[in-house]
C-alpha cells in the first residue's frame, strides 16, 4: 500500500509505525496515515482490500523406510495454485502430494500455495527416510521391494568400496532388456528405482554385478 502526495518533501507517518512511502500489509484493517510538512499535516484512514492466503498440509508420516511413500494432504485457504518441492526439486502442482522418497536421511516438504490476486504463502515441514534393516550384509547379495511390482521396483544392497557395477534385467528367454551402468555410484547402502513404464507383465530376472561375483533373483511384474 502507498501514499501518493503532490510535494516530494512531505514526510509519512503510518499506524504500523513505518515511516516509508509504501508498507506491505499481510492483516487485514484499518491503517492510518499521516502527511505532513511544514504548512502542517494530513491524516487518512485506509481500509485496503484484503485477500487472505495461507499455505498448509499435513504429512502422513514423519518418517519411514526407504522407499518411503510421502503423502502429504493439501489444507491451503484461499489458494488456487500450488507447488510443491522436495528440497530443491520442484515436482507437483497438483492439489495434494504423493511421492516416492529413496535418499537417506532428512528431507525438506515445501508447499507454495497461490491465490488469483498474486499473492503466495509458504510452508514447509520435513520428513526422515531411515536405512532398511533387511538389506542382506553380504556383498553383490540385493533386495528387490515390491516383489510383485505393478509399476516400480528397488534395489538395495551392500555397496561397501563402490563394489556394485553393473544392473542387467532378463526376460524369460534371456534377453538382456535393460542394462544400467552403475560403477559411479558411492551410496552404501546401494538403492536403485525402476519405473515400469514398458514391462508387460510376466516373471524377470535381475542381475546385479559386483566386482568379483554376480548375483541374480526373480522379479515378478503384474499389472
Amino acid at each position: 500500500m502507498s501514499g501518493n502526495s503532490t510535494n516530494e518533501n512531505d514526510k509519512y507517518l503510518w499506524s504500523t509505525g513505518d515511516s516509508s512511502q509504501s508498507i506491505s500489509l499481510k492483516v487485514a484493517g484499518v491503517y492510518t496515515l499521516i502527511v505532513s510538512n511544514f504548512c502542517g499535516a494530513d491524516t487518512l484512514n485506509i481500509t485496503p482490500n484484503y485477500y487472505p492466503i495461507q499455505a498448509a498440509f499435513a504429512l502422513n508420516e514423519k518418517e519411514g523406510i526407504s522407499p518411503f511413500e510421502v503423502a502429504a494432504i493439501n489444507l491451503s485457504e484461499g489458494a488456487v495454485e500450488y507447488l510443491w518441492w522436495i528440497d530443491s526439486d520442484k515436482k507437483r502442482t497438483t492439489t495434494n502430494l504423493r511421492e516416492r522418497v529413496i535418499g537417506y536421511g532428512e528431507h525438506t516438504i515445501m508447499l507454495i500455495a497461490k491465490n488469483p490476486f498474486g499473492c503466495a504463502d509458504t510452508l514447509r515441514d520435513t520428513i526422515e527416510v531411515l536405512r532398511n534393516p533387511n538389506i542382506p550384509p553380504l556383498l553383490c547379495d540385493f533386495r528387490i521391494d515390491p516383489n510383485p511390482a505393478s509399476d516400480y521396483f528397488v534395489i538395495s544392497a551392500s555397496n561397501n568400496d563402490k563394489q556394485v557395477k553393473q544392473v542387467k534385467i532378463f526376460n524369460e528367454i534371456g534377453q538382456a532388456i535393460i542394462t544400467s551402468d552403475v560403477s559411479h555410484w558411492k551410496e552404501n547402502p546401494f538403492n536403485l528405482e525402476y519405473r515400469l513404464n514398458d514391462l508387460p507383465s510376466g516373471t524377470y530376472l535381475v542381475g546385479l554385478y559386483c566386482e568379483d561375483e554376480t548375483q541374480y533373483k526373480r522379479l515378478v511384474i503384474v499389472r
